[in-house]
């Protein structure tokens, strides 16, 4: 029995396929070092991939010339057992020729397909992984996605909105994204939600460059997820322009029609989703949070049933991160920040810049990149984490330095960047 279940398919991948197949077989070769060995990242892209190049290769494959090949069988059959009728002897030739005539016209529509094909083509979707250029070499794997993740999806496929509360730094708008990207297979229309969020961002308008259609529109229209970060900032006469798309995300059709500035009709694509951000659940005023506004009920109730608190998630820190002193220098800051109450923040973002960062270091220091510089021409690690305690005060960055012993982590960073392999988390830290 094969590794993983894409192999079936080694001889039929060609480039005439599809980029993002063509990517993710590829990507899959690359984890399974050519299907010899079991890798998790591998196995999870290995459970869609082999469905979705299955339903490309049903779709396109010929199915007339399938049936002469039947038939050609079938006759070469006959002639061997003496079997035609008359006893006469079967000309393959003729016959074939009949077939090809009488098919030539025909083409083939959704009603030639299987019942089960057709959901499958429904409701597949292919999850990529794309590693950016400085995640190569020894980089840590790509991590899965978060728990949570499984049940957003869902929420989003049955056509439920769904909106993200957490602290600053939790992950909300990167989960969003991944979600988008990796799920959805395209990226999100964002919404950079604030009071200053005008009307045209979101159901276009004119401007002095001509009509501009807004984000939610073209995401209702195109399929993409519309993305509303930081959602409670929006003024509630401005957020009421979103009540008539996000109350019909369980519709489709001419029951999903909703109208752009310019009054054309837009019908919904059958994938529009939405996720929602936000510090707090905006159904009231918030004193650590001034810039948020109380939104209408109306409004509110289009994610009622799907609103997700989100907190430090460690274990899928550890498995985004993967190198283990730059996730325990960040989470040792946070602490302190949470600890001292600061307006601050130590975000998933900064830990995945700070984890780009040394490797590209690494790699140059153990001349494993191109480039032709030196570790210590491009831009450290060392300085990466001095410029984030640097937006600090003097009292604070000198707190910072003393709690997680600056000193020590200088020369951890030091160790791991001389070493032949620097140190990631073990499996068992991860599950």
């Amino acid at each position: 029995m094969p590794l993983y279940q894409s192999q079936q398919f080694k001889n039929e991948i060609n480039s005439s396929m599809p980029d993002d197949i063509l990517k993710s077989w590829e990507m899959l070769k690359r984890l399974s070092s050519n299907f010899t060995i079991e890798n998790e990242s591998a196995k999870m892209i290995d459970e869609n991939l082999h469905i979705v190049i299955q339903t490309y290769l049903d779709q396109n494959r010929d199915p007339d010339q399938a049936i002469i090949s039947e038939f050609s069988k079938m006759l070469a059959n006959l002639e061997k057992g003496g079997g035609a009728p008359g006893g006469g002897k079967v000309d393959e030739k003729q016959v074939k020729a009949i077939i090809e005539d009488a098919l030539k016209n025909r083409k083939v529509s959704s009603d030639d397909l299987s019942n089960e094909l057709k959901r499958l083509i429904s409701d597949t979707r292919l999850i990529s992984y794309v590693l950016p250029d400085a995640e190569k070499g020894k980089a840590p794997k790509p991590a899965k996605l978060r728990p949570i993740s499984i049940k957003i999806i869902d929420d989003l496929r049955i056509g439920n909105n769904v909106m993200l509360i957490g602290g600053a730094g939790t992950g909300k708008t990167y989960l969003s994204k991944q979600i988008a990207n990796n799920v959805w297979g395209k990226p999100p229309k964002v919404i950079n939600c604030s009071q200053w969020t005008s009307p045209t961002e979101i159901i276009g308008g004119f401007t002095i460059d001509g009509y501009q259609e807004g984000k939610m529109i073209e995401a209702y229209r195109d399929g993409h997820v519309l993305l509303l970060d930081e959602m409670p900032k929006l003024d509630p006469n401005t957020a009421g322009l979103l009540n008539d798309a996000l109350s019909n995300t369980r519709l489709s059709g001419k029951d999903a029609i909703i109208q752009n500035a310019k009054g054309d009709n837009i019908e919904k694509h059958p994938n529009f989703a939405c996720i929602a951000t936000g510090n707090v659940y905006p159904n009231s005023t918030d004193i650590a949070y001034a810039a948020n506004n109380k939104q209408d009920l109306s409004l509110l109730d289009r994610f009622a049933g799907s609103v997700y608190f989100l907190t430090k998630d460690e274990k899928f820190e550890k498995a985004t991160i993967g190198i283990k002193f730059i996730w325990q220098v960040a989470d040792r800051i946070r602490d302190i920040i949470e600890e001292s109450k600061w307006e601050a923040q130590m975000s998933l973002r900064w830990m995945i810049g700070a984890r780009n960062i040394f490797i590209r270091e690494w790699e140059r220091k153990h001349n494993k990149r191109k480039d032709g510089l030196s570790a210590h021409e491009g831009l450290t690690f060392a300085e990466y984490l001095d410029k984030f305690i640097g937006t600090f005060t003097k009292e604070q960055k000198a707190l910072i330095s003393s709690k997680i012993n600056y000193d020590d982590v200088m020369y951890k960073y030091k160790e791991q960047l001389l070493s032949e392999k620097y140190e990631t988390f073990a499996s068992e830290e991860l599950s």
